[in-house]
């Protein structure tokens, strides 16, 4: 699993530091820390930050990003006023560490050229509701 991988890889450059001594996996949640895998539910960064900041309990707590999130700006109308304010929004995650990424990974689909009429979902999912064959071999 990605996960996975990427947690054994944070250990070994970790040890090679001399800053992790031992990792051991547990079932408890009292870690200090958490690997997530998460993939946003809209391409609006506005309203993809504000998902990932609900759903991850105590981000909010921290002032820079609880002033952040009172910005009205994210739920404005325009496009660009919108990512102004997930901008700072994201800074003040970054420079709050309670939130470091890692790594990105997007997912490939590869459609049979003669399928036409297919639709990604804002999520990457393929739609077919009006795909059809085309073309020929």
């Amino acid at each position: 699993m990605l996960k996975d991988a990427v947690a054994e890889r944070l250990a070994v450059l970790l040890r090679a530091r001399k800053t992790l001594l031992d990792v051991r996996r547990t079932a408890a949640a009292s870690a200090d820390a958490e690997l997530v895998r998460w993939r946003p539910p809209s391409r609006d960064a506005a309203l993809a930050l504000l998902s990932f900041v609900g759903e991850r309990e105590g981000l909010a707590r921290e002032p820079a990003v609880e002033r952040a999130l009172g910005d009205p700006r994210l739920l404005d109308g325009d496009d660009a006023t919108r990512l102004a304010a997930a901008l700072v929004l994201e800074r003040a995650l970054l420079e709050s560490r309670l939130v470091v990424p890692l790594i990105v990974v997007e997912r490939t689909v590869t459609v049979d050229a003669d399928l036409r009429g297919v639709v990604l979902r804002g999520d990457g999912v393929p739609l077919l509701d009006d795909a059809w064959w085309g073309g020929g071999r």
